[in-house]
């Protein structure tokens, strides 16, 4: 009986093209899934004149992501403020760009899921991805609130998690869970609590 002669490797690159689709390079694959992950709470968007206008929304966080990669943090506080700064950016440029009103609900959903899916690659592919994992936020939505609830007691975040409009409100839930959970990296939680299936 003959046995395969594909990889694990290769198996996985097979996954990462259904998923992600890479047309031109990993990251700008993730920054565009991780779009398709927040866009159905963006009303009113498709009413801009064109997806050419999130180009540059895009390439900030690509320039800005490209910093975890070459660039280790020292601490939480390092990570937290870079992760304001570029949702700072984020929001401002929907402002400024394309008169749209972008929250920090949303602004951290596109910037976690985006880390997220690049650390999902590994480090093979998208080199230095692992080094400021142990900092990564984990991605606010309504199955993680759920399920951090049910398993840490944590309390949902008041209102629906695309409308944050408060920076330091998303941040306190990201804090609590680290004070919660100290032995554990953020990331890893929210990665095993998301694989768990509905029971």
């Amino acid at each position: 009986m003959k046995e395969t002669e594909i990889s694990k490797f290769e198996i996985e690159d097979f996954w990462i093209r259904v998923y992600l689709n890479p047309k031109s390079d990993y990251l700008d694959s993730a920054v565009n899934r991780a779009y398709r992950d927040l866009n159905r709470t963006l009303h009113g968007i498709s009413k801009l004149p064109s997806e050419q206008n999130h180009i540059l929304v895009k390439q900030i966080i690509k320039n800005s992501i490209n910093k975890i990669t070459t660039d280790k943090f020292e601490s939480h506080v390092n990570f937290d403020n870079w992760h304001k700064q570029l949702c700072d950016k984020i929001i401002q440029s929907y402002k400024l760009e394309l008169t749209f009103d972008f929250s920090f609900g949303q602004a951290q959903k596109w910037i976690n899921m985006t880390l997220k899916y690049l650390f999902a690659l590994g480090e093979k592919r998208i080199n230095g991805i692992c080094m400021n994992y142990e900092f990564f936020h984990v991605p606010i939505d309504n199955i993680i609130q759920d399920r951090l609830k049910i398993k840490y007691n944590i309390d949902r975040i008041d209102g629906a998690w695309s409308k944050i409009s408060d920076y330091n409100i998303y941040l306190d839930y990201q804090k609590n869970l680290r004070i919660i959970c100290p032995d554990f990296i953020p990331m890893d939680i929210e990665f095993r609590l998301f694989n768990e299936r509905e029971k």
